[in-house]
């Protein structure tokens, strides 16, 4: 009995011990998988702060700010199909795409719903949400399956993100809808031939567009205008032009009948008919180029029939930039002081938008006292400058010496008449253009995006004397005193002290 005693006592310590040994081994692989959750955590953490910070958008935060910004962005997933925003519903979150694509539709009255946009890893939507409730302007689709970080109104104001992030103005998604354009018509070969042979007679297309006229035509982009043309009705006395207005939304190839361009003479009364135009002729495009007021009155003389194109496929087919060339314009617009406080996408948006010129000598760019809708840059060539018939200065730029020169920037601003004249006095000058309603389709009213920076004045003040005009040479470059600069961030500590940096 005693010898069952203690070996029942042996038995109990040898189960007592097994036990403390599995608790132990228990708590050790806890140990080990919390670490290992840990180390997952931490991770994806540094994964979504690295990615977070090579978005464009977030760039210009300080170093010490990028954990904040990982920490304030939740993951969240979408299935091909799913809606990640609707139209017409109040936002309160903003969303980033980490990987797959979405794309962004809009509806407007009776326009059907539109595909705008396709966005990709790196791009962000709903930022109007962040800043205020108001109605979704557009819906976002998955197409693929989304992996997207989101963060809330509630949060990004508590972080103050407000203050140190400005986003890039997109009022071109939703205004892309609202041209007038209409389903493409049916065409046979002839009227193919016919629309092809229209744009390559077009005088003024040859003449403005210059050796860009030949390119066009070797890389296609004849047959892609040719391909969204309409076929119109024109009943016989219809004015489908008005000398004098600013409104040139359409590019007209005369398919049957004809038409009459009417001009009014300076200084006499009534009208002189300037020409008649017939099967295989056009109008209509220097207005789309660079929105100037229409020359003259087109009124159908006979019962007609039209192909019509819009300005938005007119610019966006025949004027396509490569990339270089983009890259090229956005340098120009770093010399304008007036459109500095734009983002660079915003830059990279304005320079697809520009349309390039080509203008021979003593041809007139814009007229002292017509209305100013459009801003100039000139990258070669050499125009002259005057007033009251007297001239008042030259400018010249030249591509060789990366020297540019701009005028009637004004023009972006307020819808005033021109204070000067420009000719050119080289023997081909080009340029590139933009007109205001363009701009203002890109990215809102330039009143509304110069209040971004404080130095940016809200109605930018330019003595008259400067005759609109500004040398890209004559930047000042004084001294800049520590006390201007705005604080970005610190590089790091040495033996000498903290290395930071600053914007002026």
């Amino acid at each position: 009995m005693g010898c069952a005693s203690s070996t029942a006592a042996v038995d109990g310590e040898i189960i007592e011990e097994t036990c403390r040994m599995r608790k132990k081994d228990n708590r050790t692989h806890r140990g080990l998988r919390d670490k290992e959750v840990a180390r997952a955590c931490n991770q994806d953490f540094m994964g979504t702060m690295t990615f977070l910070t090579q978005v464009q958008l977030f760039k210009r935060l300080p170093l010490d700010q990028h954990p904040m910004l990982a920490s304030a962005f939740t993951p969240s997933w979408f299935r091909a199909g799913q809606d990640v925003i609707k139209q017409g519903d109040i936002g309160h979150a903003f969303f980033v795409i980490r990987d797959g694509e979405a794309a962004v539709y809009v509806s407007n009255g009776t326009v059907p719903t539109q595909l705008v946009a396709t966005l990709r890893a790196g791009d962000y939507f709903g930022e109007h949400a962040l800043l205020r409730d108001e109605p979704r302007d557009a819906t976002v689709r998955a197409l693929t399956d989304l992996h997207t970080f989101k963060i809330t109104r509630e949060k990004f104001t508590e972080l103050g993100l407000v203050e140190q992030i400005a986003f890039a103005k997109r009022k071109a998604i939703v205004s892309r809808c609202s041209t007038r354009s209409k389903e493409p018509s049916p065409k046979t070969a002839e009227d193919r031939e016919l629309i092809g042979c229209a744009l390559k007679e077009n005088k003024n297309l040859n003449m403005v567009l210059g050796n860009l006229f030949a390119q066009m035509v070797l890389d296609n982009r004849f047959v892609q205008l040719i391909d969204v043309c309409w076929r119109e009705v024109v009943p016989a006395g219809t004015d489908v032009m008005q000398e004098g207005a600013l409104i040139a939304d359409f590019f007209y190839i005369v398919a049957e009948g004809s038409f009459e361009m009417v001009k009014s003479c300076n200084g006499l009364d009534g009208s002189s008919s300037l020409v008649t135009v017939s099967r295989g002729g056009s109008f209509g495009e220097a207005a789309l180029l660079c929105l100037v007021p229409q020359s003259a009155t087109v009124t159908a003389k006979t019962d007609a029939v039209v192909w019509v194109v819009d300005r938005h496929n007119f610019k966006n087919i025949l004027l396509q930039a490569s990339v270089n060339k983009i890259k090229e314009y956005v340098k120009y617009l770093d010399q304008v002081d007036i459109l500095s406080s734009l983002l660079l996408d915003e830059k990279k948006a304005v320079a697809e938008a520009f349309v390039e010129l080509h203008f021979v000598r003593d041809e007139t760019i814009f007229q002292e006292g017509e209305p100013g809708e459009t801003f100039y840059v000139l990258y070669d060539g050499e125009v002259a400058i005057s007033k009251n018939h007297k001239e008042k200065v030259r400018l010249e730029a030249s591509t060789e010496r990366h020297m540019v020169q701009f005028f009637g920037q004004g023009a972006l601003l307020r819808n005033e008449v021109r204070e000067v004249t420009v000719t050119v006095i080289s023997e081909v000058v080009k340029a590139l253009a933009l007109d205001r309603q363009s701009f203002n389709l890109l990215l809102g009213p330039l009143d509304d995006i110069l209040p971004r920076t404080p130095k940016t004045p809200m109605t930018p003040h330019r003595p008259k004397a400067t005759l609109e005009v500004r040398h890209s040479h004559q930047r000042s470059r004084g001294r800049i005193i520590r006390s201007e600069l705005t604080r970005i961030g610190r590089l790091g500590c040495g033996g000498v002290g903290a290395v930071g940096f600053g914007q002026h």
